[in-house]
């Protein structure tokens, strides 16, 4: 019986460690349901609400982006992916690009940090930088514009 007491505790220990409030244990000619809790009445279910506007909405978090008035031959670079926008490789170092610098296919415009990854985005082709549209550390979702990109 001493035997059978230790291995309760045991496994009450275990639930107690791991935030248990239930196992069920069995084998060939027995089962076991081991339940933690007080004595107190169940929680009731829980219900959903409905919320409409004589509620008072919250105004949305965020503006929507302006839209950028693109000259006619300049191509957005867009964001692959949602993270941190860094216009050079460290805090002191200079910016990848600057506004009116030429550019060459392959040449690293920014980083977008991602999940603690740097991410190079690079020129698609030559050309010149028009207009940088993102600021450094700025928080940019997929798709947003970085900066404009125009054909020499």
């Amino acid at each position: 019986m001493e035997d059978l007491e230790r291995r309760f505790e045991e496994l009450a220990d275990l639930m107690d460690e791991f935030g248990l409030v239930e196992a069920k244990l069995s084998g060939p000619d027995w089962k076991l349901l081991l339940r933690k809790g007080n004595a107190t009445a169940p929680n009731p279910p829980l219900t959903a609400t409905q919320v409409g506007p004589e509620h008072g909405l919250a105004e949305p978090l965020q503006e929507p982006e302006p839209e950028v008035e693109l000259e006619e031959d300049g191509e957005p670079i867009l964001s692959p992916m949602t993270g941190v926008y860094y216009s050079s490789p460290s805090p002191k170092a200079p910016a990848f690009v600057r506004e009116g610098q030429e550019v060459q296919e392959g040449d690293v415009l920014c980083l977008i940090e991602a999940m603690k990854v740097f991410n190079e985005i690079v020129a698609p082709r030559t050309g010149i930088i028009t207009k940088v549209l993102a600021k450094d550390q700025d928080l940019v979702q997929t798709d947003q514009e970085l900066m404009v990109l125009k054909s020499e």
